[in-house]
């Protein structure tokens, strides 16, 4: 991974090249149903280390909320519980300024390289709906493993959603106008 990690001066001219590009801002919505903070931390750090230009993060948490935020903040908390936290995520995409969001978990990290790739997509693809975003998962020996998606595939999202529906970085008025996320699924 440090490999793929850029040192800082090809960190600045990234930042030069994005600039030029006007890469919307994203919306990282974080899960944290369990209330843990310290892997809502590692969550946070890695975003932070990442590289990513313009964001803002909400956090639908159970458990109690360590700060008082409003949806103008660029880190806002909202208390949920697992039966209300659909209809929250869908009063948040009403409410967001962000063109573009993402779905993580607490303790999800950030990749700097593919988050580069992510912003690279958005600069050069402004009609696209959707970005499909590849991961890396550890196994239990702590091994890490790529997980490749492949194209635009709708048989598997359907088949299999909790495998291919993560990590999707999707333009938000696109789902307010499929009507948001499903209570149901």
């Amino acid at each position: 991974i440090s490999v793929a990690t850029p040192d800082s001066a090809e960190k600045q001219r990234i930042a030069q090249h994005f600039a030029s590009l006007q890469v919307p801002e994203i919306a990282l919505v974080v899960f944290d149903p369990d209330d843990n903070n310290d892997a809502l931390q590692s969550t946070f750090d890695s975003i932070l280390a990442s590289g990513l230009q313009r964001f803002r993060i909400v956090v639908l948490k159970s458990g109690d909320l360590p700060a008082i935020t409003t949806a103008r903040d660029t880190l806002h908390f909202i208390k949920v519980t697992a039966e209300n936290q659909v209809s929250h995520l869908n009063q948040l995409l009403r409410q967001l300024p962000s063109e573009w969001l993402i779905l993580l978990d607490a303790g999800d990290l950030l990749c700097a390289a593919g988050v580069l790739r992510l912003q690279e997509a958005l600069g050069n693809s402004p009609a696209c709906l959707a970005i499909a975003a590849n991961e890396v998962q550890r196994d239990p020996d702590g091994r890490l493993i790529s997980v490749v998606r492949p194209g635009a595939d709708i048989d598997l999202l359907r088949s299999r959603p909790d495998v291919m529906s993560r990590h999707w970085l999707v333009k938000r008025q696109a789902v307010l106008e499929v009507g948001g996320y499903s209570e149901v699924y």
